[in-house]
């Protein structure tokens, strides 16, 4: 795929794999490290191998990177993606919403 995306000068997004941890070590400019996480994590609607999935932060600012991390999600406005306002737009199939909801389901089961 790799070379015929070369040879014809397309765009590809190759999935690699990769779920490399996003590591959060001081509460040196918390807002920004904040807003990095969110853009890792909702980049492609979170639906690329890249995305960040795992977040990791010190005990000395996981508080506030928590809190920060769940203002900046609340902010996020699901819906129709060719409606302006939306800011998340749709799972890639019905499948992939129904293993979210599970998913969603077990996080708050536990």
């Amino acid at each position: 795929m790799g070379e015929t995306a070369g040879r014809n000068v397309k765009k590809s997004v190759l999935e690699l794999g990769g779920s490399d941890p996003f590591i959060v070590l001081d509460g040196h400019n918390l807002e920004r490290t904040v807003y990095a996480a969110f853009l890792g994590r909702m980049g492609s609607t979170g639906q690329c191998c890249v995305a960040a999935k795992r977040f990791i932060a010190l005990a000395d600012v996981y508080d506030a990177f928590v809190t920060g991390l769940r203002d900046r999600m609340s902010e996020v406005q699901p819906g129709d993606p060719v409606d302006p306002a939306t800011t998340l737009g749709p799972l890639s199939s019905e499948a992939a919403a129904e293993l979210l909801m599970e998913q969603v389901r077990d996080a708050v089961d536990k």
